[in-house]
C-alpha cells in the first residue's frame, strides 16, 4: 500500500500477491512472516519481475518531490520507482528478509526502508 499525504488520491494500491491484504489494513500473522522470511529472495524477484499494475500508475499518480510512504514494501520495486520518479519516498515492510532482498536487489533503498507494519505505524 503506497500512502501520501502529498497525493490527492491518498492511499494508492495495494500488494497483488499478500495473503492477508483486507479491508485497507495488512497484518502479518507470525506464520506468514515465517513464510516471508523463509521465501524472501524467491518473492522478491517474482515481484519485481511484474509489470503492469500500479507501476503504470505510479508515474501518474505521484509527482516528483511528493512525501510517499510504502507501507508493505516488500521487495523494494515500487520504493524504488518513486525514487526513480523523484518521489521522497520511504518504505517499511516487517519481514527482516525482504528488506534484506529488497536491499540486495535496489541498493538505492539504503536508509529509506526499515521494520514497520499496518495497524502499528
Amino acid at each position: 500500500m503506497i500512502i501520501s499525504t502529498d497525493c490527492p488520491y491518498g492511499r494508492l494500491g495495494s500488494d497483488p500477491l499478500s495473503e492477508n491484504y483486507s479491508s485497507g489494513v495488512q497484518h502479518l500473522d507470525e506464520q506468514t512472516l515465517r513464510y516471508y522470511n523463509r521465501n524472501a529472495a524467491a518473492i522478491a524477484a517474482k515481484y519485481s519481475a511484474l509489470k503492469g499494475g500500479i507501476t503504470g500508475l505510479l508515474q501518474v499518480a505521484f509527482a516528483p518531490g511528493m512525501r510517499v510512504l510504502d507501507v508493505g514494501a516488500g521487495s523494494g520495486r515500487d520504493l524504488d520507482l518513486l525514487l526513480q520518479n523523484g518521489c521522497d519516498a520511504y518504505g517499511v515492510d516487517p519481514s527482516e528478509q525482504m528488506r534484506a532482498a529488497a536491499l540486495d536487489r535496489y541498493p538505492s533503498l539504503q536508509g529509506r526502508i526499515t521494520t514497520g507494519s499496518l495497524p502499528q505505524l
